[in-house]
């Protein structure tokens, strides 16, 4: 008996590897279960008093995904504060927190999303290690090949106070993750390399999600570098190791990764770590003249990929017009990349903020080549046209930053 189980595991042990290839060459691996992405890494939404989350409710209500409270709970508590961003089967649901820190709290989530959250289950939130939080899960639904396809989905929720930008106090908030990490192993070339597939509300293919392969055989896979070497969109869809192109595939639900060869090798995507030159590209500004990137050599300049439909955007503009202002004369130029918004409505909000500078609007191939995952992203470049910073934010440290290139 003992023989006969010991010749199983030996077969069932060379099927799994001989499965990693086809006949087409092709390189496909599994996955470990999904894993909960640290909270710390995750987004914050904070909380505020209703009459103000009625006045955004109605700014935001031309955004289809946003989905306004028509209906809450009765017998709120004085200190319920309400909220939005939090996303649960691609719709920005609303919130509202009641409670305290001394008798806890109660989170009503409109997870539905019908905007009615008197028939959503309260959610009481359980301390622990000193933070309030709560992990919801869910299997959802969607039709996929005219079929209905079920995925679970993971979100933890924590209570926190945090300071929000171009404020000093701290403020009531909710810190959210709904970032997954599936892990896997594959052999390339005679080599067990460690992969990673990033996923968001169960999805892994998305264009946001990444995939992450231990390129420089280390036995680690960097995920922390801002724009690694090791980190690919799934939307760039092509990956060079060693010699070879491969096009990868990444299983809708995270189940699984494919690689496949291409008869030949294509260029090396732009680096865009510091040091790197900036890559140029050709764009059109808002009064339809024809721009290149390059152009601007010899200035400082700061590449602001944004939307008006961005909280963190909006509060960041009277800053950098004020920025702009006093040091354009010295060098300082700042080209804005807009996404999602309107023609018309940009012009007006660049009008009221006088944000006198460049601006054009993304497009998938720009969007691409700088990778862009969030808004804002800035790019600081210097006089040559090389990066300098691609992990900058919005506040003080930034025109800081700006001010000692300039010698200001």
């Amino acid at each position: 008996m003992k023989k006969l189980i010991v010749i199983l595991i030996l077969v069932f042990s060379y099927s799994s590897i001989a499965a990693q290839t086809n006949q087409n060459n092709s390189l496909t691996a599994k996955t470990e279960p999904p894993v909960l992405v640290d909270i710390d890494k995750g987004g914050i939404s904070y909380a505020m008093p209703e009459s103000e989350y009625q006045k955004l409710a109605l700014r935001l209500a031309k955004y289809s995904s946003f989905i306004p409270i028509k209906r809450k709970p009765k017998k709120l508590s004085a200190s319920a504060k309400f909220g939005i961003n939090l996303v649960v089967d691609k719709k920005n649901i609303g919130w509202i927190l009641d409670g305290s820190e001394i008798g806890g709290y109660t989170l009503y989530a409109d997870i539905n999303g019908d905007g009615d959250l008197t028939n959503d289950r309260p959610l009481k939130l359980k301390k622990t290690d000193g933070k309030y939080s709560y992990i919801f899960q869910t299997v959802l639904t969607e039709i996929v090949d005219n079929r209905k396809q079920k995925y679970p989905v993971q979100l933890k929720i924590e209570v926190a106070e945090e300071v929000p930008l171009g404020k000093t106090e701290k403020q009531l908030a909710l810190k959210t993750s709904d970032a997954t990490v599936r892990r896997g192993m594959l052999d390339i070339n005679n080599r067990r390399t460690a992969f990673a597939l990033s996923g968001s509300q169960g999805i892994y293919n998305s264009e946001f999600n990444y995939l992450y392969l231990d390129l420089n055989g280390d036995g680690r896979l960097d995920t922390e570098t801002k724009y690694s070497e090791e980190a690919y969109k799934i939307s760039e869809k092509y990956i060079n190791i060693g010699e070879t192109t491969y096009e990868f595939t990444v299983d809708r639900y995270g189940d699984n990764l494919s690689l496949k060869p291409l008869p030949e090798k294509l260029p090396a995507r732009p680096a865009l770590l510091p040091g790197s030159p900036a890559p140029d590209f050709s764009f059109k500004d808002l009064d339809g003249r024809q721009r290149r990137l390059s152009e601007f050599r010899g200035k400082v300049v700061l590449l602001d990929f944004w939307g008006t439909w961005c909280a963190p955007c909006i509060a960041e503009a009277p800053n950098l017009a004020k920025a702009y202002q006093r040091l354009k004369e010295k060098g300082f130029e700042i080209i804005s990349v807009d996404k999602g918004d309107a023609v018309e409505d940009l012009r007006k909000f660049i009008s009221e903020k006088q944000m006198n500078w460049t601006h054009t609007q993304i497009d998938d191939a720009l969007s691409q080549l700088f990778r862009i995952n969030g808004f804002p992203t800035y790019f600081l470049l210097d006089k040559e046209g090389k990066i300098v910073s691609n992990t900058l934010r919005p506040g003080e440290e930034m025109y800081k930053k700006i001010e000692e290139m300039l010698g200001s």
